[in-house]
C-alpha cells in the first residue's frame, strides 16, 4: 500500500497544511515529503515528494485510476 505522489508547482512551496488535509481526504496518509526547489534559489517551482500509504487498498484499482485521481487532487488543491 505504499505510493509516492509527486506535486509541481511553479513559484513557491505548497504549504503542508494545505496539501495534507485534501491527500487525507482522498484516503492517503501521508508518511512524509521532501520538498526539493527547481532553479536558483528556487525561483523556477518546487517538487513535493510525497510517500503516502493506502492500507488495505486495492492497489490496482488505484493504479488503473491514476489520471482521475491526478485530476481531482490537482483541481481541489487549485481551489
Amino acid at each position: 500500500g505504499k505510493l509516492q505522489l509527486k506535486l509541481y508547482r511553479a513559484g513557491g512551496l505548497v504549504p503542508l497544511s494545505e496539501a495534507v488535509p485534501v491527500l487525507e481526504n482522498f484516503g492517503f496518509r501521508v508518511i512524509e515529503e521532501r520538498p526539493t526547489g527547481l532553479g536558483e534559489d528556487s525561483r523556477l517551482g518546487h517538487i513535493h515528494d510525497f510517500h503516502l500509504d493506502l492500507e488495505g487498498a486495492d492497489l490496482d484499482a488505484v493504479l488503473a485510476r491514476t489520471d482521475v485521481i491526478e485530476g481531482a487532487i490537482s483541481a481541489v488543491l487549485q481551489g
